[in-house]
C-alpha cells in the first residue's frame, strides 16, 4: 500500500473495528498493559502472516509493508522463525557450517594436491 496508511475503520472493517474494541476492553479488564499487548499482538500478527506466506519471509515482508531485514529483526526478536506454526517454509538449516575432514581446506586447489 503506498500514500498515507488507512485504519482499519476506513478500509471498511467497522465490523473488525468493534471486535478489536471488545478484545482491548477484555485485555484491559484482565489487567493487561500496552507493552505486553502490543509484544503478543506484534508476534501473533508476524506468525500468522508467516504461516499465510507458507513461510516465505520476503513475501510476507511485502504482504506486511515492511522491509526484508526488518520482518528478520522482528522474528528474531520474537523468537520466531519462517518454519513457525504450521512446519511448512523455507529454511536454510541451522547456519551452522558441516565440519571438514581434519587438514582439508575445501577448495579447488586442495583437491587437486595429493
Amino acid at each position: 500500500m503506498t500514500g498515507a496508511v488507512k485504519s482499519v475503520s476506513r478500509m471498511g472493517g467497522c465490523h473488525l473495528r468493534n471486535r478489536l474494541e471488545t478484545l482491548i476492553v477484555e485485555m484491559l479488564d484482565m489487567g493487561i498493559r500496552l507493552p505486553l499487548a502490543k509484544k503478543d499482538f506484534e508476534k501473533a500478527y508476524l506468525r500468522l502472516a508467516l504461516e499465510k506466506n507458507e513461510g516465505h519471509r520476503l513475501a510476507t515482508a511485502r504482504s506486511l509493508g515492511i522491509h526484508r531485514n526488518t520482518l528478520k529483526n522482528k522474528l528474531v526478536k520474537h523468537r520466531l522463525s519462517a518454519t513457525s506454526g504450521n512446519g511448512k517454509g523455507r529454511s536454510r538449516g541451522s547456519g551452522k557450517a558441516e565440519p571438514r575432514a581434519r587438514g582439508s581446506r575445501g577448495g579447488p586447489a586442495a583437491a587437486s594436491k595429493k
